[in-house]
């Protein structure tokens, strides 16, 4: 949730802004490259985990692409069985009655459509 990031960001800020007063007696100037890859460590770790939180909001993976190609195959599996099996599902799926054939006037629903 929105609240829970901000608050781990928060508080992870904080407490990077008080480590190098923690650690300056004890490390003296080295007290700032230690801090500086803490840190980097950190806010990389806060990074991922954001990310992980939810793969699909950016676009890191075609789904579209694997969306048609699915649609594609599963098109052509039902064109094959289709035929002359008879009922209704013979016509369903003949290549003309289904609903997203380029020669139907049904519009491709928008998460089909290949960018």
């Amino acid at each position: 949730p929105l609240n829970y990031a901000r608050h781990t960001s928060r508080f992870l800020t904080l407490w990077i802004m008080l480590l190098p007063v923690t650690m300056v007696g004890d490390l003296g100037w080295l007290a700032l490259p230690v801090t500086a890859f803490v840190t980097w460590a950190f806010f990389a770790i806060q990074e991922i985990g954001l990310v992980i939180e939810e793969p699909f909001s950016v676009n890191y993976l075609p789904l579209n692409v694997f969306c048609r190609s699915i649609f594609e195959d599963t098109e052509t599996e039902l064109a094959l069985l289709g035929g002359d099996g008879g009922g209704d599902n013979a016509t369903a799926y003949d290549g003309v009655h289904h609903p997203y054939n380029n020669s139907s006037t049904a519009a491709m629903p928008p998460f089909l459509s290949v960018y």
